[in-house]
């Protein structure tokens, strides 16, 4: 698809040599497979033989001709979906409990935005500052779908920014187009959250979001160029040579700088990897577990347990 030209070295053929199956990527990823795709029930039609001797005769005069013919809908620009996901079974050590899911049309973007209750308060403030996000990208908003629960309080704020709203049916959340984002995040997050560091402390997913939000938009295709990715669309290409990233919660060895540690003190202090520093260059957030804050660093050894690191040798 050509979303990660940016990364050196990374090729389809590359990634199937090296990169192993992961049990983390099955764990967020697996599902029950449909009714119907495979069935292996011999149809009997009593007018003719039976469905495994019945070998078909091409008609005479009957050439293919190669043509296909298909339509196409259009779908009005501008329209955003929002739901709520269930509570996460953690409360975070800053009081998040609940993530919202803002699914853009025109992107194909997803957007998770964090928030300590279902008070209609919060789920105001993280949807305008969702909404807010796509302006500045240049995506601005006609139309914004919510579900029949939606408050007085979200309407007017919606109304008073110039944002038409909609609610969907009651009782009929498939309208919603955020139900399928809200899968899509949640299978991608469950996946990241397994392939952490066993010692990462359960209390902090939330730091985590981040950089499942901007993964997994790196994935998407964006709608009306299908050439970018859903990121590129909301943020430009992404630089993986000037922003690294590393799976999320892995040990690492942050160096300490000289104005910083005593003479005979170690060089490095033991963190987990949280996501990238976007406003730094060639840095990375990590968390802190002795003072449980974060930091940023630019110089880092990886411990990972989880997903095996690429080595390189001398002659690579």
């Amino acid at each position: 698809m050509g979303h990660f030209t940016t990364w050196p070295g990374l090729t389809y053929e590359l990634i199937k040599k090296y990169l192993p199956d992961m049990i983390a990527t099955s764990k967020g990823h697996l599902r029950q497979e449909q009714k119907n795709i495979q069935s292996t029930q011999i149809k009997i039609n009593n007018d003719t033989r039976h469905v495994l001797d019945y070998h078909p005769l091409a008609e005479p005069d009957n050439t293919k001709t190669h043509e296909c013919y298909l339509t196409y809908f259009t779908k009005e620009e501008g329209i955003t979906y929002l739901d709520l996901t269930g509570i996460y079974p953690t409360k975070s050590s800053r009081g998040n409990q609940y993530i919202i899911i803002c699914y853009d049309y025109d992107t194909n973007s997803i957007q998770a935005q964090l928030t300590k209750s279902r008070n209609t308060a919060d789920i105001r403030d993280a949807t305008l500052t969702m909404i807010e996000k796509l302006k500045r990208s240049g995506h601005p908003l006609k139309l914004h779908i919510m579900d029949n629960e939606a408050s007085a309080i979200i309407k007017a704020a919606l109304l008073k920014h110039k944002v038409k709203y909609q609610l969907v049916p009651p009782h009929l959340h498939r309208r919603n187009s955020t139900e399928h984002a809200i899968q899509a995040f949640k299978a991608h997050f469950i996946a990241g959250l397994c392939s952490t560091d066993p010692n990462y402390p359960a209390a902090e997913w939330d730091r985590l979001v981040s950089q499942a939000e901007l993964t997994l938009n790196l994935l998407h295709s964006c709608r009306f160029n299908p050439k970018l990715s859903a990121y590129a669309a909301l943020n430009g290409v992404f630089d993986f040579n000037a922003t690294p990233l590393v799976p999320l919660g892995t040990k690492v060895l942050l160096h300490e700088k000289l104005d910083v540690h005593r003479t005979w003190a170690p060089r490095g202090t033991d963190a987990f990897y949280i996501g990238p520093a976007l406003e730094h260059y060639c840095c990375v957030e990590c968390y802190m577990p002795e003072t449980r804050s974060t930091r940023i660093a630019d110089k880092l050894e990886y411990f990972p347990t989880q997903v095996p690191f690429s080595k390189s040798t001398t002659e690579d």
